[in-house]
């Protein structure tokens, strides 16, 4: 730590730093050809070791095409570096990337030039060319920084200390002494940046909480929590204001509804599942046609537009749910209790009612506010084994709801829409929330029915809405997929003897899945197929959802657990009401897709924590595992009884000096010509698991 102190006081030169320094020169003069004396003056240098370097550096940028040689040993940039705002798009510990709306390529700024800056920062920029197809740059300005609190582990002495930040963050952040205190040792901690100066090493913070010991699962979980700005506990001001909210239902109010109460009603969700957005009913009509209620949780009927309330539920936008807890977008008074779907309680819903005949089709449905009571609470495996032994309480409304479903699904999926057949991660705890043990939970019948059902309420919702009132509107889109990620899926998977069609992706897709299913190589390659596409995202501007081929899609049918759809309520039920609204909806769609992506990259962290700690209890088993992923430095290995990976390094490999191949997705002995290739099956044992860098360590067997 002695070290880290001084090197701040020191600045240290080395080719990559001074390259953009010289740029930097350069640029500030363009009509004035520069030697590398001249540049040392400039920056102050005059010990002889940096004046060679920056005469290497010289040259070497002359060979780039970045310099033009002047004359003998003077310099002038060949193109003027040009300047402009963008958004750091990803960092690691060599530098950040920069896209712009300005620029049709991302511009590489290294570490030494970027100011500290993560992903989300918005920063202004000089960019050059470098040759003829890569862009380098330098932070000149940073407009705002997207991130200012960090997680880490304290390091130092009652003098000064540093915080280790969790992740993958490229730079330590310095303590001073005075805000140093003995409770911070050998502790997660939360800390505050208070001066980001790029002049100095590190930027400086200071420890606002103490989370809790090393190596707690607790404390781990609330690390994640904290390090991606989620709140995990509601004020007492809101909680107070809870006491006013009662689940007694007017007369009045059950008068302005469509009732239900009578009508065959339940839900079915998951097991241990304590909040319910969605109930169906079914009622055989004179007809002999069906009417299917999809009943969701009223919750904007409790939750008020601009309340204290509605704000800290717009904030969160989303529950969160962790290995060992779930973190609730609105207080459990209203998400398991006030506004669920409880059995056997009267509860108001906002519900698309559907009539559908013999042939499954869809002759008309209604859009309404509505009054329900649950008569069943099911769980996917209860309602499964009704269905199989056709014995049990709704078995005909069951069954008849699965044979649509069964439909529905079927032509969905024949008209494109993408099925990955996902298996769910599954873990036991003991008391003490230390994960026993870790199965995959494969999807039932009963799971696609209630799938299929809010699929088409979804669809049907935005369709209404669009085709009707020609308003601007919330809709959850998905992008068609980057051709050129496409091609290199498709060049990968061509080796394990699959292919795509270009021409008609969507079925294509599809018919690669259920090729797949059940193989060794299932889930990489449907994890391939995922990584290859776009995010789905929130918008105001309908360009329609790829992945499940549909031209209208928005979510409506998840209020409890997504701000997304309680803002859909409530602009749905202003223009039923023919209420104008001032919702700003383009903001809020921003807002709502920022925190969908931090929510869930902090439920994966949870997964990956939780799979270590099993691990960690583990670690003289002998695992079949399957080659997920191959870099420079290593090979990623996935066990295949319980899909938790590792990496297994480089440099650990002693039979053989290894050289990675891009394209072949391998890396091969130089002298033995021995080959790991992405979908290989190979043996493996654990080696090392270093839980706070997050990272478990593979041998070859």
């Amino acid at each position: 730590m002695i070290n880290k102190k001084n090197k701040r006081k020191k600045k240290f030169f080395n080719k990559t730093n001074l390259e953009g320094l010289i740029i930097n020169i350069l640029n500030k003069n363009p009509n004035k050809p520069l030697n590398y004396k001249q540049i040392s003056k400039i920056l102050k240098i005059k010990d002889y070791h940096t004046k060679v370097l920056i005469s290497e550096v010289l040259i070497l940028l002359e060979k780039e095409k970045a310099l033009v040689e002047h004359k003998r040993g003077f310099y002038k940039l060949l193109l003027i570096a040009k300047q402009t705002i963008g958004t750091v798009v990803s960092s690691n510990y060599s530098g950040i990337y920069v896209k712009s709306s300005d620029l049709n390529f991302d511009v590489y700024i290294p570490k030494d030039f970027s100011f500290f800056c993560l992903e989300g920062d918005t920063v202004e920029f000089l960019y050059y060319k470098k040759n003829k197809t890569k862009f380098k740059g330098e932070v000149i300005n940073v407009l705002s920084r997207e991130k200012n609190f960090f997680v880490g582990v304290f390091e130092g002495s009652d003098s000064y200390g540093f915080i280790v930040p969790d992740g993958n963050i490229p730079f330590d952040i310095f303590i001073p002494q005075k805000n140093i205190s003995s409770k911070f040792y050998n502790k997660k901690v939360l800390v505050k940046i208070n001066d980001w100066d790029s002049d100095k090493k590190n930027p400086i913070g200071k420890i606002i909480k103490v989370i809790g010991n090393l190596n707690d699962t607790v404390t781990e979980i609330d690390s994640i929590l904290y390090n991606y700005n989620l709140n995990h506990e509601f004020s007492n001001k809101i909680l107070s204001d809870l006491s006013k909210i009662t689940d007694s239902i007017s007369i009045e109010e059950k008068n302005k509804r469509l009732n239900f109460i009578n009508k065959s009603t339940f839900t079915i969700d998951p097991d241990d599942a304590k909040d319910f957005d969605d109930a169906i009913s079914v009622d055989f009509l004179k007809n002999n046609n069906f009417e299917v209620g999809v009943h969701i949780a009223d919750v904007s009927h409790y939750i008020k537009q601009d309340s204290d309330l509605d704000k800290e539920a717009l904030k969160r936008s989303n529950s969160i749910y962790l290995v060992d807890r779930v973190i609730p977008m609105i207080p459990e008074k209203l998400s398991n209790n006030i506004c669920s779907l409880i059995e056997n309680k009267e509860r108001l819903c906002f519900s698309v009612i559907f009539e559908i005949n013999n042939k499954y089709e869809i002759i008309n449905y209604k859009i309404s506010k509505t009054i329900i009571k649950s008569n069943k609470r099911f769980s996917y495996e209860e309602s499964q084994k009704i269905l199989e032994t056709k014995k049990g309480p709704f078995f005909e409304e069951l069954q008849i709801l699965n044979k649509i479903s069964t439909f529905f699904r079927k032509n969905r999926l024949k008209n494109g829409s993408i099925d990955f057949k996902k298996s769910e991660e599954k873990f036991i705890l003991d008391k003490e929330k230390n994960p026993i043990s870790i199965f995959l939970k494969k999807p039932l019948e009963t799971n696609f029915l209630i799938e299929e059902f809010m699929l088409l309420t979804n669809k049907t919702i935005s369709k209404e809405f669009t085709l009707k009132y020609s308003s601007n509107f919330i809709y959850r889109v998905h992008e068609k997929p980057n051709i050129e990620k496409i091609k290199n899926l498709n060049s990968f998977i061509k080796k394990l003897n699959y292919k795509l069609n270009l021409n008609n992706l969507n079925l294509s897709i599809n018919f690669l899945i259920n090729k797949i299913d059940g193989t060794p190589y299932s889930n990489i390659i449907k994890t391939l197929i995922l990584r290859s596409m776009s995010k789905a995202t929130y918008s105001s501007k309908n360009i329609g959802h790829f992945g499940l081929n549909f031209t209208y899609y928005s979510h409506f049918t998840s209020p409890i657990r997504r701000y997304s759809d309680l803002l859909t309520h409530r602009i749905l039920f202003d223009f039923l009401n023919k209420k104008n609204n001032s919702f700003l909806l383009e903001d809020l769609c921003k807002h709502l897709t920022k925190m969908e992506k931090n929510t869930t990259l902090a439920e994966r962290e949870s997964i990956k924590y939780m799979k270590m700690k099993y691990l960690k209890n583990h670690k003289k088993n002998i695992y079949d595992g399957i080659i997920s992923g191959i870099k420079e430095w290593g090979i990623y290995v996935e066990i295949i009884e319980n899909k938790c990976e590792g990496l297994i390094k480089i440099s650990n490999l002693y039979d053989d000096k290894y050289v990675y191949n891009k394209e072949d997705f391998s890396i091969r002995g130089i002298n033995k010509n021995k080959k790991y290739q992405l979908g290989d099956k190979i043996k493996i044992k654990i080696n090392n698991i270093n839980i706070l860098n997050k990272v478990v360590y593979f041998d070859i067997i």
